[in-house]
């Protein structure tokens, strides 16, 4: 398996989720809060995009 390396915090990670605010791929510690969309989709927003009342508006709303 492949260690990728964090954008946010530079940790090393095996799974990541990108992020619906910045783009950016993230770790596990630095997810604030993801959500299941369908059966194999997900959305996940990092601690500095939850900070923004924009980013933050647009990801409660994801369908």
């Amino acid at each position: 398996m492949a260690v990728l390396i964090c954008e946010k915090c530079g940790g090393e990670t095996i799974a990541f989720e990108k992020c619906s605010g910045c783009g950016k791929k993230i770790c596990r510690k630095c997810v604030k809060s993801q959500k299941k969309l369908h059966k194999l989709d997900r959305v996940a927003i990092c601690r500095e995009c939850w900070g923004r009342m924009g980013k933050r508006g647009k990801f409660k709303s994801a369908r």
